[in-house]
């Protein structure tokens, strides 16, 4: 296409116009790398956040027209597909056509991925566009028109599904490219004070792991679990039957029970055991009128499994817990292991009577899932 102009801008008075047929020559210097490994580890973390953020919004609903706008919306498609594009703007400024480029193909993999899942975003944003602007806006959408009903939910059920499996397939990327950068070490700290590790403190300690993308192990005696929330949860199972463990002693020998007589009732002094193992250092009570309604023994009930049943119920539901020095020893990345350690040195984010607290800026990732 060649266009004149007559009226030429004085700023453009000074250019010529030069044709070549030939291409231009390949003189671009590959650059080397610098700190490839924080950098490596950094695209890990902020892949990890975007992921975990995708989480809601790439969920397969049964009625996407219904979910529209709270659980999908175009601005939610935008903002995810943004954060992405700027995921890849940090590869392309730390890696493209650099030396580690070439030489690690993980990380190229992992931007390829990226750059898919920004495509199938740009595409939610379209179709929520389109019936936020459009769809629901007409009185009756007919089987013939371009976009209907069916048709939107078809497309919208596929684009989320595919976005969900590219990430997951990339996440396996990002444990790949963590185990080779991370450096390993180990820390031991205590468990959490408040009825162990229950669901706030299994949660944050998820949360930093998949923020850095690690593997990471936790030990506990002989027992080696990973850092699944439910895997948390059944490691949290161990340490409350260890704790009983310390307290049962206590209870089947005190001097309320060893000295009792035929007419015993156990639900009658069962409160004043524990209130008395409270005095002594060895439980902790948090909430003093729940021993106004303990169930009856049975008559084939001996009040040893009386007292051990009542104590698994109690702990169970939070009415008390066992005072112990359990550690936990975790292996792996040496950055979460880090925020894993000002966790546990913040009480894993709650007080004695498992109230919220405030984190250490280090931890201003975690927020949003508090």
């Amino acid at each position: 296409m060649k266009m004149e102009h007559k009226n030429r801008p004085k700023a453009l008075q000074g250019y010529t116009r030069q044709e070549t047929k030939r291409a231009l020559k390949q003189d671009h210097c590959r650059k080397e790398a610098a700190n490839r490994k924080e950098m490596a580890l950094n695209l890990v973390n902020n892949f990890s956040d975007i992921a975990e953020y995708c989480q809601e919004l790439l969920t397969p609903q049964e009625n996407y027209s219904t979910a529209i706008p709270e659980e999908l919306s175009e601005e939610k498609f935008r903002f995810a597909r943004m954060r992405f594009l700027n995921l890849q703007s940090l590869y392309d400024n730390a890696f493209s056509e650099s030396d580690i480029a070439q030489q690690e193909p993980l990380l190229f993999q992992l931007q390829s991925h990226v750059s898919v899942i920004a495509s199938l975003l740009d595409v939610g944003e379209s179709l929520t566009h389109y019936y936020e602007r459009h769809i629901r806006y007409f009185d009756e959408v007919s089987e013939e028109h371009p976009l209907n009903i069916k048709t939107f939910e078809s497309l919208i059920d596929y684009v989320i599904k595919c976005c969900s499996s590219c990430i997951s397939l990339s996440e396996h990327l990002t444990r790949k490219i963590s185990d080779k950068y991370a450096r390993n070490t180990e820390i031991t700290v205590p468990a959490p004070g408040y009825r162990g590790g229950h669901v706030r403190p299994s949660t944050l300690v998820n949360k930093i792991v998949l923020h850095h993308g690690s593997r990471i192990e936790m030990q506990i005696g002989n027992r080696t679990y990973n850092t699944d929330v439910f895997e948390l949860f059944r490691a949290n199972e161990k340490i409350n039957r260890d704790k009983r463990q310390i307290a049962l002693p206590y209870i089947i020998n005190h001097p309320i029970l060893t000295n009792r007589n035929k007419d015993f009732r156990a639900e009658e002094v069962a409160g004043d055991i524990f209130r008395d193992l409270e005095k002594k250092g060895i439980i902790v009570i948090y909430k003093e009128d729940a021993f106004k309604d303990l169930p009856l023994q049975n008559e084939n009930e001996s009040i040893e499994d009386y007292m051990k049943n009542t104590l698994i119920n109690l702990q169970y539901t939070g009415i008390l817990d066992v005072k112990s020095s359990t550690k936990i020893t975790f292996k792996g990345d040496e950055r979460a292991l880090r925020d894993i350690q000002i966790l546990a040195e913040n009480g894993y984010g709650e007080d004695d009577l498992g109230e919220n607290i405030d984190l250490p800026p280090e931890l201003d990732y975690l927020k949003s899932f508090r």
